[in-house]
């Protein structure tokens, strides 16, 4: 399955490329784009509407769901008055796996950020203002995570790295290697723009 969806990706980053390299773009400069308020007449209080409604179903239904949860001794959709507590927290807060999960999130958070900003970087650099040969066969390779499931993904970078001499199976280096080759199509793109 990951070789025919890399197959078909294959092809469109072909296409893409001969349209993207046949095109002569350039920055146009002159007057600043001035945004203007569109009246939308009585839509007005809809569209807010909506736009609340979507606020409140992405972002702050699945938090204070999560915050409901946290605070009872037992998950029920409608605790008693025992059953609110914060000992759920000083537990999770005196346990090591979480604190060292905690730690290790950061981390890999950190560095996943500072390497793949300079490495993307770098990378778009190289597939897009050099004139090095192959450099278009670059943004091929890049793009190989994209079109590979996720988990054939893991499971191949796990086997991989069993093989290799260097010991890093099993150590927070194979998380940031998995994160920054997962996270470098998207990046690519983002910092190619």
């Amino acid at each position: 399955m990951g070789v025919s969806l890399f197959a078909v990706m294959f092809l469109m980053l072909f296409v893409y490329r001969r349209i993207v390299m046949a095109g002569n773009y350039v920055t146009i400069t002159g007057k600043a784009f001035r945004p203007r308020v569109n009246d939308v007449g009585s839509l007005r209080w809809v569209l807010f509407g909506v736009c609340v409604f979507y606020l409140v179903a992405a972002v702050a239904l699945p938090l204070v769901t999560l915050v409901f949860a946290s605070l009872q001794k037992l998950a029920v959709a409608f605790p008693a008055a025992g059953n609110w507590t914060l000992d759920n927290f000083r537990q999770a807060a005196s346990m090591n796996a979480v604190r060292s999960a905690l730690g290790n999130s950061l981390w890999l958070g950190f560095w996943t950020a500072t390497i793949g900003v300079l490495l993307m970087g770098l990378l778009s650099w190289i597939i897009y203002r050099s004139r090095l040969p192959g450099s278009g066969v670059i943004e091929y390779i890049v793009m190989f995570p994209q079109a590979v499931p996720r988990l054939v993904f893991a499971f191949g970078l796990m086997w991989a790295w069993l093989v290799f001499p260097i010991p890093i199976y099993g150590t927070l280096w194979l998380l940031l290697i998995a994160y920054l080759t997962v996270f470098l199509p998207l990046g690519i793109r983002t910092i190619s723009a």
